[in-house]
Parts: structure tokens; C-alpha cells; sequence
């Protein structure tokens, strides 16, 4: 250290400043570098600890409300469960139709037409219409129709017209055809099918 120290005393003065201008350009060189290189970490860092915190916000948020979300399920899975009780699905359909026709018999009527249309598929249901031609009095119609309203399925009834039997001089006599509909459920699988398509039954 000492002999480094002579040897710059040694010098003229001007090489002493163009040794002093190098040795500080030196030091701020290396100043500068090891202070960038920790600026970058640091923003890094920043960013990293600002995405994570923006995280826990988030999970916060959903950790507060997970009473209120577990509520609003059990809510909407009661619902579906009612809704399920309206609507069957596609394999109930069918003893649906038989309970109906039993109620018709056991009101004392007649079927002389029963008889299943094609499906309109709507949203996330399909409408199940059925073209009924009935023989028996009014008094028994109404009964079945009021039966029908009692269902815990939708049954709708429309269309209703009322004739007698040509030669007949009866109440019994009395044909009723009316168009009965009653809905069901589209699967997942079903419902994707019918979108952007034409429901069963329309010309393409």
C-alpha cells in the first residue's frame, strides 16, 4: 500500500488527475451497475408482491362471502328439485302419458284418439303435445280436466271443441277433442343439439 502510495506521489501532477479521473470514473461505473441491478430486482420484487397481494384480496373476498355463496346454492338446488317435479325427464314421459289416459278412464271417458305430436324444443325444455279425441259426458270431462290441473307435472289444455256424435241422442255421446301438453327437461346434450337448429316437426 505504501510503495502504491510513492509511486503516485512520483507522478506529475497532471497524471495524477488523469489517475484520480480514472479511479472515479471506475468507482461510479461500478456504482452505477451494482445500483441498476438492485433497482430491477426491486421492481420485480414489487410487481410479484403486488400480484400477490391482489390474489389474497380476491380469495379474502370469496373467504367472506362463502356463507352467503353456500346458502345461494342450497336455494337454487331446492328450486331445481321443485322445477324437476314440473318437468320431467325424457324416460318419465311415458308413464306420465299413462297416468293420464288411467285418469280418463277412471272419469268414465272413452279415448278414441291419443296421440303424441313431435316435440317443439324451446330453451332448455321441449313442449310434449298430445291430440286427445274423447267420448263421454261433460260432467266427466270436466272431472278430468280438473284431475289433470291436480298433477304435480305441467299439463296444459287447449284448443277444447265439443260435438256430438252424428245420430246420437245421449250425453254420453259428447266427442271432446282438445290438444293436451305437458313438458319435459332437455339434456345438456339436447339442448346444445337444438341450438341454431329447427325444433321437431317444421319443414326445413
Amino acid at each position: 500500500m505504501k510503495s502504491i502510495l510513492q509511486r503516485f506521489e512520483a507522478l506529475e501532477p497532471k497524471q495524477r488527475w488523469i489517475m484520480m479521473g480514472l479511479l472515479l470514473a471506475l468507482l461510479g461505473g461500478g456504482f452505477y451497475y451494482v445500483h441498476s441491478s438492485n433497482t430491477e430486482q426491486i421492481d420485480t420484487l414489487t410487481t410479484e408482491v403486488q400480484e400477490l397481494q391482489q390474489s389474497v384480496d380476491k380469495f379474502t373476498t370469496i373467504a367472506a362471502r362463502y356463507d352467503e355463496l353456500k346458502a345461494s346454492i342450497a336455494e337454487l338446488e331446492a328450486l331445481l328439485k321443485v322445477a324437476l317435479t314440473f318437468l320431467p325427464e325424457t324416460r318419465e314421459i311415458p308413464e306420465l302419458l299413462t297416468q293420464i289416459s288411467n285418469l280418463g278412464l277412471r272419469a268414465g271417458l272413452e279415448f278414441r284418439l291419443f296421440k303424441p305430436e313431435p316435440e317443439k324444443p324451446q330453451d332448455f325444455y321441449a313442449e310434449v303435445p298430445v291430440s286427445l279425441a274423447i267420448l263421454g259426458p261433460y260432467h266427466n270431462v270436466a272431472v278430468f280436466l280438473d284431475q289433470l290441473s291436480r298433477l304435480p307435472r305441467i299439463v296444459n289444455v287447449n284448443g277444447i271443441k265439443m260435438s256430438r256424435l252424428k245420430g246420437g241422442d245421449t250425453e254420453a255421446a259428447l266427442t271432446t277433442n282438445c290438444l293436451m301438453t305437458t313438458f319435459r327437461f332437455l339434456d345438456p346434450s339436447e339442448a346444445d343439439s337444438k341450438k341454431g337448429g329447427k325444433p321437431d316437426g317444421q319443414k326445413k
